[in-house]
């Protein structure tokens, strides 16, 4: 598995969890609504992770055997990306479950 795939499985992973782990205390109604809030928000999140890291790959040549010193803080600041990703894919998943479980209620 490559690194930019093993990223954006977390990122989906994160948001599910994330939602799920809201959902959960109130009973079993939201805690499918935590699921499947959970399950669309990671999908989206995985995804779009995944194409944007592959069009930021592709576009400035962050791939090449010997990059130079700038392209090579390119790819850093592309993992930096992902990890906030990953913390705003969780928030985004946890605000908008508690959202619909009180809506719910």
């Amino acid at each position: 598995m490559q690194f930019l795939g093993l990223l954006s499985l977390m990122a989906g992973v994160i948001a599910c969890s994330a939602a799920v782990l809201a959902g959960r205390n109130a009973g079993w109604l939201d805690l499918l609504i935590g699921w499947v809030i959970g399950l669309v928000i990671g999908l989206g999140c995985c995804l779009g992770m995944w194409s944007f890291g592959k069009w930021a790959i592709r576009r400035l040549k962050l791939n090449e055997p010997k990059p130079s010193p700038f392209r090579l803080i390119l790819s850093w600041l592309l993992c930096l990306v992902a990890v906030v990703w990953m913390i705003i894919s969780g928030i985004i998943a946890t605000l908008l479950t508690k959202a619909v479980v009180h809506l719910c209620q």
